[in-house]
């Protein structure tokens, strides 16, 4: 069943707005493949709708890498999002997924 026009909201997505935090550890964690870990990353991805909805995502790395997802998501991502309807995710994900 699908909604009157005039009753329909508007899901386009305006934009994102990614960001990179360093998490420092309380005490240094150790493990055999990646060595010491101090900190890690945490990388959050912010998508406005142009009906002035927000969410919010994120992923994480050992201390390593997070400059590289953030670089990805603001040079190949957000020109790939920015106009597209934000209702069908699993479609988005799919499409990112083909496109990088």
């Amino acid at each position: 069943m699908t909604q009157p026009k005039d009753t329909m909201i508007n899901t386009t997505i305006t934009r994102v707005d990614a960001q990179i935090f360093n998490v420092p550890l309380a005490e240094v964690l150790t493990d055999a493949k990646h060595g010491d870990h101090t900190h890690f990353e945490l990388v959050t991805a912010t998508i406005g709708l142009s009906d002035g909805s927000t969410g919010t995502g994120y992923t994480y790395t050992g201390g390593k890498g997070g400059r590289a997802i953030l670089a990805m998501i603001e040079h190949d991502l957000v020109p790939f999002l920015v106009g597209r309807d934000a209702v069908d995710v699993e479609a988005l994900y799919e499409a990112m997924q083909w496109h990088v």
